[in-house]
């Protein structure tokens, strides 16, 4: 076994933690070990997105504001959303994204969201 003591570690890197306290029982898959104040949780955020064509590999339906999406994949998660506002370029809110555009939109989630800005 490697005994290297390291500064930081990225997704996928093998680590071995000495956590003081705590079982086996008390970890579960999805939990996070970060620094305090580095990561936050969010319910709604805004994201910028493309919408690609059939051709191009996208679904053949253009979608609009209180569209439920099924799964929402981030990592190791799989969550429900909704996408409340839909804005284009000129930050005017817009009834449905179509084929080949560009769009900010507004995303609402079931459950908080950790997310990290670093």
């Amino acid at each position: 076994m490697d005994q290297r003591i390291v500064e930081g570690a990225t997704a996928r890197d093998k680590v071995h933690l000495w956590l003081k306290g705590l079982q086996m029982e008390d970890i579960q898959r999805g939990m996070v070990l970060a620094k305090q104040r580095t990561i936050n949780p969010y319910l709604i955020f805004c994201t910028i997105l493309y919408v690609f064509e059939k051709k191009d590999g996208g679904d053949d339906f253009s979608f609009s504001a209180g569209y439920k999406i099924a799964q929402f994949r981030r990592r190791t998660i799989n969550e429900n959303e909704k996408v409340t506002v839909i804005m284009n370029d000129k930050v005017e809110e817009i009834k449905m994204i179509m084929f080949g555009d560009y769009a900010c939109i507004v995303i609402q989630l079931m459950k908080q969201l950790l997310v990290s800005w670093a």
